[in-house]
Order: C-alpha cells, then structure tokens, then sequence
C-alpha cells in the first residue's frame, strides 16, 4: 500500500513538470539569450489572450494535451516566428550597445510591418461590427503607445536608447501576438511573417 502511494505521488510530480514545461515554452515565447534582453519581456504576453490562456494550461486543473506542432497558434507563434529567430540571433552577435541599439530598432521595424500585414487581414476576415471595434483597438493602442514614449522620456534616464527601445519592442511584440491570434481565431491562417521580414525597397 505504501509503495502504491509513493507511485502515485512520483506519477502526479511527473506530470506537473510536463505541465511546467510546456507553459514554459508556450507562455514565455521571448529570447533569453543575452543578458541585454532580461528586461524586454518579463511575463507571458497576457493583454487579451496570452500563449498560456490560449493554450489551456491555466484554464483547468486537470492535465491538457501537448500541443500539436504547426497546428496551435501559440506554437507557431514561439517557433515558426522569423522575426524572432533573427532577432535572438542578431542579439547574440551585437558586442556593444550602439550594435544591441541597432538589432532593437530593426526588429521593431519588423514587427511594425507584422501589426500592418495583420491588421489588414483581420479586416477582411472579420465581421463589420468586429472590424470596426478592431479598428478602435487599434487607435486606441497607438494613442497610448504614443503617450506612453512621451511619459518615458521625460522620466527616465535612458542615455543609449536602450531603455526606450526595450520598451518598444515589447509593446510591438504583444500587440503583433494579439492581432496574430485574432487572424488565426477567425480563420485558421497565421498572417505572413515572410512579408514582414522583407525590407522596404528604397524610394526613388
């Protein structure tokens, strides 16, 4: 009998750090390479829907399926996610804060044309009265993005930039996430990362 309950008990342990690690994986999709970008995520993205609710690990006790590569979206949003694949690698080879400075504003910019591509796909799938809440989401969202640099700028001490763009990339990040999994929601398709890697051609 007691070697029956001490079974058990290794069972329900086992089980907890299966569940341990897979919201580790999925609620934490962030690069923790460097020792620079400790401070650019410090939770899982949980405006709306975050990696962890979406997966269902938080939303019952008892134990959830793994997820399916390629087929949940909290998934392929932490590994089939180019953007962040070149972020982390660029990180990992910035050796001073002006090149670190430089890996922070292009890959803003690449989640800058990731909101745009999404944006515009939520608007076609979605219906007039989602579409029009979405696009006072959105105003809302650059108005307080807005906001919130000024309040940054006049309070902190930030003489590399480093500050102001740690806090961008964060805030571009999670509302990529969240535009991202509303696509997905309404119809099954992630919008394209592929174009959001591409660099604008110069004008002219």
């Amino acid at each position: 009998m007691k070697n029956r309950k001490i079974l058990a008990l290794l069972a329900c342990g086992g089980i907890c750090l299966a569940l341990a690690a897979c919201q580790t994986e999925v609620g934490e999709p962030m690069p923790s390479s460097a020792a620079a970008l400790s401070s650019v995520v410090e939770s899982a993205p949980e405006p709306t829907e975050g990696p962890a609710s979406s997966a269902g690990v938080e939303a019952s006790p008892a134990p959830t399926p793994a997820l399916t590569p390629g087929t949940d979206f909290s998934w392929l949003f932490a590994n089939a996610n180019p953007i962040q694949d070149k972020f982390q690698e660029d990180v990992d080879m910035a050796a001073s804060p002006s090149a670190l400075l430089r890996v922070y504003g292009e890959a803003v910019e690449r989640w800058k044309r990731l909101i745009a591509i999404a944006y515009e796909d939520c608007l076609a799938v979605l219906s007039e009265e989602e579409a029009e809440q979405l696009k006072a989401e959105q105003a809302q969202w650059e108005a307080g993005l807005e906001e919130e640099m000024e309040e940054f700028s006049a309070s902190s001490v930030d003489a590399d930039g480093l500050g102001m763009a740690r806090m961008l990339y964060d805030r571009y990040y999670h509302r990529a996430y969240d535009l991202c999994k509303q696509k997905w929601d309404a119809d099954g398709v992630m919008p394209s990362f592929e174009a959001a890697m591409e660099e604008p051609e110069a004008a002219g």
